[in-house]
């Protein structure tokens, strides 16, 4: 488990699972920020993994 996301105040705000591939919790709503053109790297990334997951990677 490890801590990768930070707010201004240092306040933890992304958690980690690393050994299972593509696990994390989040305080905040990368959604929110993100659309079509400038999708957030986050959701980018996730998909991503979906993908590669579903290509047996």
């Amino acid at each position: 488990m490890r801590f990768s996301g930070f707010d201004h105040d240092g306040e933890p705000r992304i958690l980690e699972l690393p050994d299972l591939g593509f696990f994390l919790a989040t305080l905040y709503v990368p959604q929110a920020t993100s659309s079509r053109d400038a999708p957030h790297p986050l959701l980018v990334g996730f998909i991503e993994a979906c993908q590669a997951r579903s290509n047996g990677s």
